[in-house]
């Protein structure tokens, strides 16, 4: 019976008409299994049907073009003197590639280092909540997600600490992204996004608004690292805990070495960076913003299988997404334009690959920081060899740090505060030295406005 039919079934593909509709029944249906069966984390039809993120079908030829002309790199230079026009065209950027990132990789733009039989998608969440984590972010506080793209980090974080988190993105549509998925996970009880450059945070937040901060592999667009930590010291609220992956070159990375040079050129290019800088170069800028750095942590030595390799099994699938959208722009069902935008993300994910593989580049090296050192400022009659400074049993803070005395102005007190949480191990007072002067004028006890929130009436001196 089985013979028969298929000796019937081969007779009529002989037919012309049904070999055609045979043919073209068949590559339907395969592409329809592929992007049902994950090849595709979204329907590509869906994603590239008139515009390509927030830019207008018509602008993404001339967008792309304009894009990899600013962004061509100086042999390890960066792109120069135009750095600070970088926020302009990493709006651009996200305009055009945040539907390919969100189709192609899911709705955490970042990478993560995996264990062995660990998937990609637990991998990314483990990475999002260690962060978390070190900040010590926990119900009732109030987080900012700096360079929160369409806020997969966000709502993880969220889900895992009951901390309210604001996200803040220079782009607008990745705005349109974050509330309709924060809608549909139910947390915008316990979220904002807020549209806005990360480097004017203080026209966007008040001094002193948040408990703690996060970015995850953002930091990196800054034109100027130094700037972007700065303003987010000034949203930060005393003692608050900052921590920012970084991408970054390697000790391993050789200037002199032309392959060297040419993969973090590719992969500044293919990623909207001015440039790729050093942890050296994060340290001395989270110094100079008044940070203490507490350590630096290189989260792409972790695991059993390298951060890279997620972008070797992405790739393959990215070739066929390659196919598509060429077919799709050639039929003008997706814009002019779209495939290459496709052509470079294809080029970076090449460069990531090739930095990792030879170990010059790293996109998760963790940077934690220290927010504001304090200052305390009490006028005494009479100057005691010691001070002692006792906390309230409802601190969170213990204090610790070193007297600058001078005997025509109140002590001033520098303490910074190496303790936040009450569950921590850590002292409740500090005993700080002093030389005996003559008598500072006044008596009265003045902390400045910051110390409010901290209600300063209920802290003891005793001299």
């Amino acid at each position: 019976m089985a013979p028969a039919i298929v000796d019937d079934i081969m007779v009529k593909l002989e037919n012309p008409t049904v070999k055609w509709i045979t043919v073209a029944a068949c590559v339907g249906g395969g592409g329809y299994l592929a992007v049902k069966m994950s090849l595709f984390r979204k329907n590509p039809f869906q994603v590239f049907s008139g515009k390509t993120g927030a830019m207008a079908k018509n602008l993404v030829d001339s967008g792309i073009s304009s894009y990899n002309e600013f962004f061509n790199q100086e042999d390890g230079k960066g792109v120069g003197d135009k750095k600070l026009s970088t926020p302009e065209f990493v709006n651009k950027f996200y305009s055009l590639i945040t539907d390919f990132y969100e189709y192609g990789w899911g709705e955490s733009f970042h990478f993560a280092a995996r264990e062995v039989g660990e998937s990609f998608e637990k991998s990314i969440i483990r990475q999002e909540t260690a962060i978390a984590e070190t900040v010590g972010l926990k119900a009732g506080m109030k987080c900012i997600d700096l360079g929160c793209g369409v806020g997969g980090p966000l709502r993880n974080i969220v889900k895992a600490t009951g901390a309210h988190v604001t996200g803040i993105t220079i782009n607008e549509y990745q705005i349109e992204r974050n509330k309709l998925l924060n809608k549909a996970a139910g947390i915008e009880d316990l979220s904002d996004v807020v549209c806005g450059d990360f480097m004017d945070l203080h026209k966007v937040f008040k001094p002193n608004t948040f408990d703690a901060a996060y970015s995850i592999e953002a930091m990196c667009h800054a034109p100027d690292t130094a700037a972007i930590y700065k303003q987010v010291f000034k949203v930060l609220k005393p003692g608050a805990l900052f921590s920012s992956y970084e991408w970054l070159r390697t000790n391993k990375y050789d200037p002199n070495n032309k392959l060297h040079v040419d993969v973090v050129d590719g992969i500044a290019k293919g990623n909207a960076l001015p440039d790729v800088r050093t942890i050296e170069d994060c340290i001395a800028a989270a110094k100079s913003a008044g940070f203490e750095v507490q350590y630096t942590f290189d989260r792409a030595t972790t695991g059993g299988v390298p951060w890279q390799a997620a972008m070797k099994s992405a790739r393959r699938a990215a070739y066929l997404t390659h196919i598509l959208t060429g077919v799709l722009e050639f039929l003008r069902f997706a814009p002019k334009g779209t495939q290459a935008v496709h052509t470079m993300l294809l080029k970076a994910a090449v460069n990531l690959e090739k930095g990792g593989d030879l170990g010059i580049f790293s996109p998760i090296r963790l940077a934690h920081l220290i927010g504001k050192r304090v200052h305390l400022v009490i006028g005494l009659s009479y100057l005691p060899a010691s001070l002692r400074i006792v906390a309230p049993p409802t601190a969170e803070n213990s204090l610790l740090g070193s007297v600058a005395n001078d005997a025509d102005r109140p002590l001033l007190l520098g303490l910074p505060f190496i303790c936040r949480y009450p569950e921590m191990t850590c002292s409740r007072s500090a005993v700080i030295s002093a030389t005996r002067r003559k008598p500072t004028p006044g008596g009265a006890f003045c902390p400045p406005p910051s110390f409010a929130l901290l209600r300063m009436s209920d802290w003891k001196i005793c001299a």
